[in-house]
């Protein structure tokens, strides 16, 4: 008999620690999944409206970045969402192979001649001397951000998502908001087939970005030509039939 309560006893210290532990690891798992604090938005003209879209997608905040853009085209929202998650991760992987490989073969990665992070950078001071054209009942307007001296050439070739010199914006209540379907140019029909590519082909390649910015930061990919060459049969592979189509690269 006393050798069964021991036993039993020491079931029940096991199962609450297994418990303990439990809630412990629940704990842990709801903290690192809180949502992060708001952003702070500026909307109130076109160039404030549009330095909080660009601060939002330096600091890669999704929920900020939806706050900061209009969809106009509600047929196209699904889209617009693939290219902002397609966007994001891109973002992500040169970052983490710049910090991994230094700039230089960073970069290579995606093949941009300057990083996005310091093409935003420069943004948010070419905002504040763009020129702003407003629509005849001032509910919509053009930026133009003056172009840098000494800029790259080739820096905007094939790219759709950065690089860019001209914005559209579009009062939405009293908030000024980056009107994504014209900016991005998403509502051309000649380019369909390249929108349609686009939405087939981004989500498999934004998996394969961030499953390729894991393997860089634990150095399971040691250098900035292996981790290009690996993209680049994912972005061939990512339609059946092994189509490429149009989009950032």
């Amino acid at each position: 008999m006393m050798r069964q309560s021991v036993v039993i006893a020491m079931l029940v210290t096991a199962g609450l620690i297994a418990g303990t532990v439990r809630a412990q690891e629940t704990q842990k798992a709801a903290a690192t999944t809180q949502a992060r604090p708001a952003m702070e938005l500026d909307q109130t003209d076109p160039q404030t409206g549009l330095a909080s879209y660009l601060k939002a997608r330096k600091g890669m905040d999704y929920a900020a970045i939806q706050k900061c853009i209009v969809c106009t085209d509600s047929t196209k929202k699904a889209f617009v969402d693939v290219l902002i998650n397609y966007n994001m991760w891109s973002f992500y992987l040169e970052r983490t192979a710049i910090a991994k490989f230094g700039p230089a073969n960073g970069l290579t990665v995606l093949g941009h001649l300057r990083s996005v992070d310091t093409q935003i950078t420069m943004d948010l001071k070419r905002v504040l001397e763009a020129n702003i054209t407003y629509s005849g009942n001032r509910d919509s307007a053009d930026i133009y951000l003056r172009v840098e001296r000494d800029r790259p050439e080739g820096l905007q070739a094939s790219d759709q998502l950065n690089f860019l010199d001209h914005y559209v914006m579009i009062k939405q209540g009293s908030d000024w908001k980056v009107d994504y379907i014209k900016t991005y140019q998403c509502d051309d029909p000649e380019k369909e087939d390249t929108y349609k590519y686009q939405a087939e082909a981004y989500p498999k390649i934004s998996k394969a970005m961030k499953e390729i910015s894991a393997q860089i930061k634990d150095g399971t990919i040691s250098n900035a030509d292996s981790a290009k060459s690996i993209l680049e049969a994912k972005q061939d592979n990512a339609t059946p039939d092994g189509a490429t189509g149009g989009g950032d690269k």
